[in-house]
């Protein structure tokens, strides 16, 4: 058995290495089975019909995390990780970040980066007990949004940057 998580990064223009991972399991006596998992809903539509031939009829589809679930969830990782030990976080502050992520995308790992961004900016601004609050939430959430902005323009080709800098003055 072949677990093929986060499918999703590995698509690229030509696909080559997702076709030969696929291909594993049609070989004559293979008795190997792959299990594709994705991020992405819409991920069999997006790929060349080659590779959607090498995929199986059958797909599991997930929900999102809710508000309540990722309240729980984050209850025990805040209480259980090391990383979040020294840090005191608020009811509301943890609230608003699993609202937050329910409404975006339900992703446990979006909510526990903006925790551990809250977290940082918390610290900065204190010098004795780290207490998170909403407002240190919100300041995460839009660092990393703006982050993400920033990284996307990065990966641009220099000509696409310059037409974006062209739109934009």
């Amino acid at each position: 058995v072949v677990i093929l998580d986060e499918m999703d990064v590995l698509v690229t223009r030509r696909q080559k290495v997702l076709y030969d991972l696929l291909e594993w399991p049609t070989r004559a006596n293979s008795k190997i089975v792959a299990i594709c998992i994705a991020n992405t809903m819409d991920l069999p539509e997006r790929i060349l019909p080659r590779l959607q031939s090498r995929l199986g009829p059958n797909r599991l589809s997930y929900s999102p995390y809710s508000t309540s679930q990722l309240k729980t969830i984050l209850a025990h990782m805040t209480s259980s990780e090391s990383q979040f030990a020294d840090a005191v976080i608020s009811k509301p502050a943890m609230d608003l970040c699993a609202a937050k992520v329910a409404v975006i995308s339900g992703d446990v790992r979006r909510a526990r980066a903006i925790l551990i961004r809250a977290i940082e900016l918390a610290r900065a601004s204190s010098k004795s007990v780290v207490e998170v609050t909403p407002n240190h939430v919100n300041d995460a959430v839009e660092d990393l949004v703006q982050g993400c902005r920033f990284a996307t323009i990065a990966q641009l080709a220099y000509f696409e940057q310059l037409a974006l800098v062209a739109l934009v003055t």
